[in-house]
């Protein structure tokens, strides 16, 4: 089937035809129609979503640490590793590491299998807590399934020198019944809440901060922008933040600014010292803990002027295409053989609904180019195939037509 795109939609108007005359494009589908209708009335049609400032950033100091160990999974039926003096050797070191009273003889070559464990411990994860472990064959093993996880120490977290006491401190310890999904054959596995936390990981950056006078903490954004990072700093400092479940509601004015695109800096007000010394050196914690519940909390408005970069994430093996932003295609056209062309027209068709609203909402296009998502949209009503459009987006590309960032996977 050919798709030919031809003085197709501009975003946020519809193309003008004589009553009762047959309507040449492709049918809008309920997004688009969304977006024109919100842009006939004014509205941003595009942004002017909310999202809390926990969706959009994170406690910088407060951070997933990764754990990792070696281990033995034991019990399966011949799918083990393969070469009995390698897998002997290495499960005889893996027992004297953690002291297992098993002899080699007592070892059965291929039930066996040497696998890595590794785990991914959230900030202020209490001792006697339980998360999911992940374990993966080192050697040859050709299936994990119904094997068990002998007990494992996890160490970590990220080794950043040798010398580093806490990669060697067990944090977490791991064994139990591996878990294949599927119901076929892998060297891979599960153990759904399979390690239970030993240690809490110290969060030293985070406290440092709230030891300071005066306290503070830093935001990092999931996806640095120097935009949003303006928008969470406006949302902080805009009213006074009201602090409940004391004797009476305190009121406190928080200074925020960013710092760059992918951190945010918050600073605290000071308060009275207290009578007696603090728990751990940081004066008014729950105040202060407090506080930060209700700044990540917060919303803020991601609206003209805060919208992400505009980028295309193609990943042909999945054979998808994620769009972020405003990606803007200049006017040109693409051809494949003789049954797919997709042309963007070099200029806009009449449009009766042109206007967007006063000024300071979303703009057009560029005069004949279009957004990518409205041609996708339409490529794909005209039955273009997950691979064509790919496709079609690199070629744009090439050309130097897409006004964005095209990142392929």
């Amino acid at each position: 089937m050919a798709v030919a795109l031809l003085a197709l939609l501009v975003p946020g108007s519809l193309q003008a035809q004589p009553a009762g005359g047959r309507r040449n494009e492709p049918a809008l589908n309920q997004g688009q129609k969304a977006a024109a209708a919100a842009a006939a009335e004014g509205r941003n049609p595009y942004f002017g979503t909310t999202s809390r400032i926990k969706d959009l950033a994170r406690l910088e100091g407060a951070d997933e640490n990764q754990l990792k160990g070696l281990g033995l999974v034991v019990g399966l039926k011949g799918t083990g590793d393969s070469k009995e003096a390698i897998q002997k050797a290495l499960a005889a070191a893996v027992m004297k590491l953690d002291d297992y009273q098993i002899r080699e003889q007592d070892i059965t070559s291929k039930n066996v299998a040497m696998v890595a464990v590794s785990a991914e411990i959230p900030p202020f994860q209490e001792a006697g807590t339980r998360i999911d472990v992940k374990v993966a064959s080192l050697y040859d093993a050709k299936d994990l399934a119904g094997g068990t996880l002998l007990l494992t120490p996890l160490r970590g977290p990220v080794v950043l020198r040798p010398t580093d006491p806490s990669t060697k401190t067990v944090y977490a310890t791991a064994q139990g019944s591996v878990y294949i999904g599927g119901g076929g054959a892998s060297p891979t596995a599960v153990i759904p809440r399979g390690a239970i936390v030993q240690k809490t990981l110290p969060q030293t950056r985070y406290f440092r901060g709230l030891a300071q006078d005066p306290p503070c903490i830093r935001l990092s954004l999931d996806a640095p922008d120097f935009n949003v990072a303006k928008a969470i700093a406006g949302a902080i400092t805009k009213d006074e933040l009201v602090i409940t479940g004391r004797s009476a509601d305190e009121k406190a004015m928080l200074q925020a600014y960013p710092e760059d695109a992918g951190t945010v800096y918050v600073e605290f007000p000071r308060f009275p010292p207290p009578a007696a010394p603090a728990p751990g050196g940081i004066a008014h914690l729950d105040r202060l803990s407090d506080m930060i519940a209700t700044i990540l909390e917060m919303p803020v408005e991601i609206g003209l002027g805060t919208e992400p970069e505009a980028m295309v994430v193609l990943n042909e093996r999945a054979k998808t295409v994620a769009v972020s932003g405003r990606v803007v295609v200049a006017p040109g056209a693409v051809y494949k053989g003789a049954n797919f062309k997709i042309e963007v027209p070099p200029a806009p068709a009449a449009r009766p609904n042109a206007a967007l609203g006063p000024a300071g909402k979303l703009p057009p296009p560029p005069s004949g180019g279009m957004l990518l998502t409205d041609i996708i949209d339409l490529a794909d009503l005209g039955g273009a195939k997950p691979e064509e459009v790919i496709d079609m987006v690199r070629a744009f590309d090439r050309a130097g037509l897409i006004f964005g960032r095209v990142v392929v996977e």
